[in-house]
């Protein structure tokens, strides 16, 4: 079979309730956002109890070592303001990968790293949005739209 190279660096990103990491290595997550949309039933500003994103960056080992900054942009947040951040030292991590096996002919390397809010504060519509930062370059690894839907009654009033 021959398959098409993937793109690197490139990213994914599980946006839910709560991620559990179960005894046998398992991760368990809970109430996942499907559709890349999140709903909030009633008014904004909300706020949501808990809410967990698990952030996954991969790039081919022959791109290099940069750190690689991710950071979490929810609706309202400024370009230079994330809620959220985090610097991985991908030149540390790197240094401890083993030797690629000699059968892998396109070898990739991956960094998972969690984002949790307890609790999430939504102010306005818009998107919640997952980047990754390398070498000066912003490479955007998921997005969940946000949106309000007022109770029945509000949108009966407002016409």
């Amino acid at each position: 079979m021959v398959f098409e190279k993937p793109a690197s660096p490139s990213g994914s990103c599980i946006f839910c309730e709560d991620i559990r990491q179960e005894i046998n290595s398992k991760q368990s997550y809970i109430g996942v956002f499907v559709g890349n949309e999140l709903k909030v039933l009633g008014v904004l500003p909300a706020s949501i109890g808990k809410f967990s994103i698990q952030a996954t960056f991969r790039q081919r080992v022959t791109d290099g070592f940069e750190p690689v900054t991710l950071e979490v942009h929810l609706p309202g947040d400024d370009d230079d303001k994330p809620s959220a951040r985090i610097d991985a030292p991908f030149e540390d991590l790197s240094a401890q990968l083993p030797p690629t096996p000699a059968d892998v002919d396109d070898p990739f390397f991956q960094i998972v790293m969690g984002f949790q809010f307890n609790p999430l504060t939504i102010t306005q519509e818009g998107r919640i949005t997952v980047s990754a930062i390398k070498a000066g370059k912003r490479y955007r690894i998921g997005s969940l739209r946000v949106f309000s839907e007022p109770p029945a009654e509000t949108k009966e009033a407002a016409n």
